[in-house]
């Protein structure tokens, strides 16, 4: 790879040749299974071949998404589908699952493996953890810092990857449930259906008012990431690999986004800055393609407003006219122009929630009938749908601009600077050889040997002219070399198909130095001991614990009898939380949940040096190792999304001694895991999951308060209400990061039974906003189910099983 190398993305065969055509030096795209933009077009083994190998041959990589989560019951058809894969040659995996990650490094050593960004390689532990298993590539998550990127590459000198266009997810990237515990569609297996798109009232918890008014009401959709600005602070941080998110849109996206990034990524190498004016030209051009509005990101430090696309969560475009009058009878209205417009555009009058639009069929300036009209003109189009005066109608569909676009595509090539040496001599055949930059050559002689001219022997020029013809390759001559012999000459046609056939075996030498790394070694993978149907197996003993926020909840759990206690509350309180434990003679374990940064790592070192509780609950990779010098017992949060055998067994190698498994599970995966786990498995059993852990505060934005210090959630409960009335609670976890939780609760009680026969342990109630008697009543009663009384669990909230039953898509 060059120093920097710009990723593009490419949900289709057209996207695909935008990229190429546009300048980037890797393309990451989904073949037909296991990738998580499920709904794209993707490439079936045909079609991946094929466009691996024209890739390859402009020196372009490839990188194959393999990022969703993953059922040990769907292992056969991942590695069948990995070895097929594996055999196109692809120059790299995208993993999310540990499983998967061991999967592929056993299996295919010579495949470079990228860690996704669904990892959320959280801090310099983390990028360290993943190095140590193997991982050539960390695609850092979309919520770090570029300072904290910076560090880490200074740190460690790891291959790092960001995003630095495209869509956003305002959660924490692989600890997103939303869309899974709503509809059972899964972020983690590709499958989102988009929840934080939806409109929200927020919501008054303690009066059910609407606090939030009625406008700004997509409080979790995220404005598109733009950093073109900032191109040479992020070359120069230590990150090399830029990525294009966008394997959804369409080509034009793809070759306008990358274009725009290939040539900022030019001119900063050359030390040339985009002027004020072409950076303006360009940026108004990616937003006539798609924009939900643009902001620099949490990765350039931009929050709250200037982050959120409050008032559409879809591509708002930009103002093309403004009206004038409606005209019902007619169905037109007619409008002032605020930029050119062309018949084939879209125009769309957005208001809360409701919008309206069209689709230009008729331009009317004057009473005539025209194509296309100018800035400023007044004139009348086709509308059905009721406006008012002063209305602004948005264009998100640029005809022209489109149309532009398509034609760069269709006439731009990527060639390959080549320089052809010759020599033609009587009575010798012809000898051509194509040599590209990277020393690869392609050589070919003639079937017949020159001969002496009767009359007009060959010149150079007419050589030179025929050895030229690259055309219809990918190659342009940048020098020749020819040696000649004045008397000689050779027919035309075998000249041509000489420099063809060079062009044939350079092509297969650039093709051989990219070649394969699709061998395949069988991995041994552990398998449980086989067990007699005749030897009795003891039933595990279920212990129940209870993850609580702060020192009020916990006292009342202690006070209830449990003895083995999450505190989730601020470091600088686990001491008073230790010494409290410790009256009632209960395990106190210190939970820390999202951020945990590098700089809160260094911080809290010598807090926890000097504190030493017994145990640590983290919820990712590097986290487990860091944990160990200060606790004896480290627990794995559901957060590390162990859903199979295969990444509870690399969990259990990075440190882990308890491994909580991922809600996603059903209860089949469930026992599936326990019969091959020789660990401690724990289970969140009941409470408000966490669907959604973010750094956006939608209290804050949607209350109006600063970015920092506005203090608005102390004192007050606040949530989220959806369409269907349901009530998402939304909570503080860290510096004004937020948890939004599950309007239902999950509640396994009823399946203490069936999970202690699986080999589940440890049942987690996960405590968030239960008043004091609901706690000490929910204690209560779970006790006495574990005791194999039916005791009924009493919630003022509807209640759900989770996905023990239904599993996810």
């Amino acid at each position: 790879m060059s120093k920097f190398e710009l990723l593009a993305p490419a949900g289709s065969r057209a996207s695909f040749e935008a990229a190429i055509k546009a300048g980037a030096d890797a393309i990451y795209l989904g073949g037909d299974a296991f990738g998580a933009r499920h709904s794209a077009a993707n490439f079936d083994d045909a079609a991946l071949r094929e466009v691996v190998r024209e890739a390859h041959l402009v020196g372009v990589r490839v990188y194959l998404t393999v990022n969703t989560l993953i059922y040990d019951h769907e292992k056969e058809g991942l590695t069948a589908f990995l070895d097929r894969m594996a055999a196109i040659g692809l120059d790299a995996w995208i993993v999310q699952d540990l499983g998967v990650l061991e999967l592929v490094q056993s299996r295919y050593p010579q495949v470079e493996v990228h860690a996704s960004t669904q990892m959320a390689a959280q801090n310099l532990e983390d990028v360290k953890a993943l190095m140590a298993l193997g991982v050539h590539r960390v695609v850092l998550p979309r919520e770090m810092r570029l300072e904290e990127a910076r560090a880490i590459y200074r740190e460690t000198g790891a291959e790092l990857e960001l995003f630095v266009h495209g869509a956003l997810c305002v959660s924490v990237s692989g600890q997103c449930y939303m869309s899974s515990m709503i509809g059972g569609r899964s972020g983690n297996r590709g499958q989102c259906a988009q929840s934080c798109r939806q409109a929200y009232d927020l919501i008054d918890l303690e009066t059910g008012e609407n606090v939030g008014g009625k406008s700004g009401m997509y409080r979790l959709s995220p404005k598109d990431l733009n950093t073109l600005e900032h191109i040479g602070e992020i070359l120069e941080s230590g990150v090399t690999a830029l990525k294009i998110e966008g394997r959804m849109k369409g080509p034009e996206f793809v070759y306008q986004t990358v274009k725009a990034y290939r040539t900022a990524i030019d001119r900063h190498l050359k030390n040339e800055a985009l002027s004020p004016e072409a950076l303006l030209e360009t940026e108004k051009n990616l937003e006539k393609i798609f924009n939900r509005g643009f902001t620099k990101g949490w990765v350039l430090g931009e929050r709250g407003g200037d982050y959120l696309s409050a008032d559409i969560p879809g591509n708002q475009g930009i103002p093309a006219a403004e009206v004038i009058r409606f005209d019902a009878r007619a169905e037109e209205v007619e409008v002032e122009l605020l930029e050119d417009l062309t018949v084939g555009d879209e125009l769309q009058i957005r208001k809360g929630k409701e919008s309206s639009g069209c689709r230009v069929e008729y331009i009317l300036l004057r009473g005539q009938r025209i194509k296309s009209a100018e800035k400023g003109s007044k004139v009348r189009i086709n509308y059905k749908s009721s406006c008012n005066k002063g209305d602004l109608l948005r264009r998100t569909y640029d005809k022209k601009e489109m149309d532009r676009i398509q034609g760069l595509i269709h006439e731009t090539s990527r060639r390959i600077p080549v320089q052809v040496a010759a020599t033609l001599k009587v009575g010798l055949p012809l000898e051509v050889c194509l040599t590209d930059a990277q020393g690869n050559r392609g050589c070919a002689v003639s079937e017949l040997p020159a001969e002496a001219a009767l009359k007009r022997p060959l010149d150079r020029e007419r050589l030179l002219e025929q050895l030229g013809k690259l055309g219809t390759t990918i190659y342009e001559v940048s020098a020749f070399d020819l040696n000649l012999d004045g008397e000689a000459t050779l027919p035309i046609k075998v000249i041509n198909e000489t420099r063809r056939l060079a062009g044939q075996r350079l092509d297969e030498a650039r093709l051989e130095a990219l070649e394969a790394r699709g061998e395949i070694i069988e991995a041994v993978v552990h398998q449980p001991d086989e067990v007699s149907a005749t030897e009795e197996v003891a039933k595990p003993e279920v212990t129940l614990c209870a993850s609580v926020p702060d020192l009020g909840r916990l006292h009342l759990v202690l006070e209830s009898g449990l003895k083995d206690v999450y505190f989730r509350g601020p470091v600088m309180e686990l001491e008073q939380a230790k010494a409290l434990a410790a009256r009632y003679d209960a395990k106190l374990s210190w939970q820390w949940t999202r951020p945990n940064p590098s700089g809160l790592l260094e911080k809290y070192t010598t807090l926890l040096s000097s504190i030493k509780p017994e145990g640590i609950v983290v919820s990712s990779p590097g986290m487990l190792g860091w944990a160990k010098q200060f606790a004896e017992h480290v627990t794995a949060d559901y957060g590390m999304n162990v859903l199979n055998t295969g990444s509870e067994r690399v969990v259990r190698a990075l440190g882990a001694e308890v491994v909580t498994l991922s809600p996603e599970l059903t209860g089949e995966g469930i026992e599936t895991i326990g019969k091959a786990s020789g660990g401690v498995l724990e289970i969140v059993g009941y409470g408000h999951l966490p669907v959604m852990v973010t750094p956006h505060c939608p209290i804050r934005t949607g209350l109006g308060g600063p970015d920092k210090g506005c203090a608005l959630c102390s004192g007050k409960s606040y949530g989220l209400r959806d369409k269907t009335g349901a009530i998402f609670p939304v909570v503080k976890t860290g510096p004004c990061w937020t948890e939004i939780l599950n309007n239902p609760v999950l509640d396994l009680s009823d399946q203490l039974e069936r999970l202690s026969a699986a080999g589940v342990t440890r049942y987690r109630l996960h405590f968030t906003i239960e008043s004091p008697d609901e706690i000490m009543d929910l204690v209560a009663v779970h006790q006495e189910r574990l005791e194999g009384k039916r005791t009924p669990v009493r919630s003022e909230y509807p209640r759900t099983h989770g996905h023990f039953f239904r599993g996810v898509f």
